[in-house]
Order: structure tokens, then sequence, then C-alpha cells
């Protein structure tokens, strides 16, 4: 089929290198949507072919599938238009590094988000764990008991967000709910009552909330079990519960 094609009309006199050649001089001599829509066009199919290639290579840790076709676009454009025809180097030759590193660069994120998502969740759940096990059940209502767990968990968020900020983290100039005199106090007199903690107690909840210690690496720091960390952990935030409840 396709030699038939080739063998009428304009396509007997087109040479497509020499086409392909004459679009890049028109489009590095005045850049244009057409010209650069018209490079992509014909530089699609390769740049999905290397996609394909990526996809087989490198672990798809925190990636899609399609996310790679889409990089790889992504990189087809740029390279399009930081491309200088008039270095040795081929277009494809060009377009294969780029999108090559491209992708790497977006799996490596994705999967450092991946790791740090992981991270967390398993800081939550060994929480989430300590608080249910170190739960007060003596003729307390279901009510009561999430009550008292719900206060255990703001308790460590506020902690938590008293650590040494990033500076992404900083805030903005508009004032917010940490201006206010009320929060203040209310932080102040946690860190009172933190520091008044029985020394384990007082350690734990230290070095888990405001330095993101997680408890096995805070049971080696102590030469305790995790479990027994996790206890601790669960005993000090709950003195700190009864201690704030008083507080007016």
């Amino acid at each position: 089929m396709t030699a038939v094609r080739r063998s009428r009309g304009l396509a007997l006199v087109i040479d497509d290198d020499r086409a392909l050649a004459a679009l890049w001089r028109n489009h590095t001599a005045a850049p244009s949507p057409a010209t650069r829509a018209a490079l992509f066009d014909h530089y699609r199919p390769t740049a999905r072919h290397i996609a394909a290639e990526m996809r087989r290579r490198i672990p798809r840790i925190g990636l899609e599938p399609d996310d790679f076709d889409q990089l790889a676009l992504e990189a087809l454009l740029q390279s399009i238009d930081r491309y200088d025809p008039t270095l040795e180097d081929r277009f494809a030759a060009f377009l294969r590094i780029r999108i090559k590193g491209h992708i790497r660069n977006a799996a490596a994120k994705a999967s450092e988000s991946s790791a740090q998502y992981t991270y967390r969740r398993r800081q939550e759940r060994d929480r989430l764990k300590s608080l249910r096990d170190g739960a007060e059940n003596q003729g307390k209502s279901v009510i009561e008991l999430l009550a008292a767990m719900a206060a255990k968990i703001a308790i460590g968020l506020i902690l938590e967000d008293q650590a040494t900020p990033n500076v992404e983290d900083l805030p903005a100039a508009e004032p917010s709910a940490y201006d206010t005199l009320a929060w203040r106090q209310l932080c102040n007199e946690l860190d009172r009552r933190l520091a008044a903690l029985p020394d384990r107690e007082a350690f734990i909840i230290n070095q888990h909330y405001r330095h993101d210690v997680p408890f096995q690496q805070i049971a080696l720091l102590l030469g305790l079990s995790k479990g027994r960390v996790s206890q601790l952990h669960s005993q000090g935030l709950e003195r700190l519960r009864k201690q704030m409840a008083r507080v007016r």
C-alpha cells in the first residue's frame, strides 16, 4: 500500500529528509505554532516508541503506564523548542536523551513521594495502634472513648505543627489561627505540661512529634521494645489529655 501511494502525485518528487530539513529551517528562522505542530506530529510516534522502551526498562513506582507517554510528549515539546539544528547531533538522538532524562527524573520524584507517603502512613498506623491499645475502657461509652482518642490525636497534631518549619512551610503574611492570643496560650500551656511528664514519656513524645522519629528508632535509642515505646507514648498523651482538660 505504501509503495502505491508514494508512486503518485507529489510523493514522486518529495523527499522526506529534505522536507523535514526544510521544516526545521522554517521553524528556526521564524518559529510559529504551525511549524511547531508539524514537527510535533512528525516526531510523536518516535516519542511514544521511546516511552514504551522506558516503560519496560524502569520500575513504575509512582507512575501509571499513561504517564510515560505524557512525559515523553512533554519532553518532545521541550526538545523542539531547545534544539539547535546547526549542531551536528540529529534531533532523534537529542530527543531520545531528553525523553529518557525527563522520565527518569519524574520516576525518581514519584518514587520519593511514594516512599514519603508510605512512611507517613506507617507513622499514623503506629500512633493509632498505640492510642487504641492504651484506651481506658473503664465504664466509658463509645462516644467517650472516641472523644478521648480524638483529643489525644489533636494534641499530637499540635505538637507536630510546633516543629521547626521548613522554608516552604513558613506562614504567609496574613493572620491565621496561630496568631491569636488564645492559641498561643494553649500551645504554651501544652509545652509546660509536656515538660512536666515523666522523662521517658516526654522524650518519646518530643522525639516522635517534634523530630519525626518513628517508634522503632526511639526504641533503639532507649533500649526498649517498640511495644513498650508505643505504651509510653499512649500513657504520655493520656496524661496530657487529662491535664489539658482542666485548663480554662
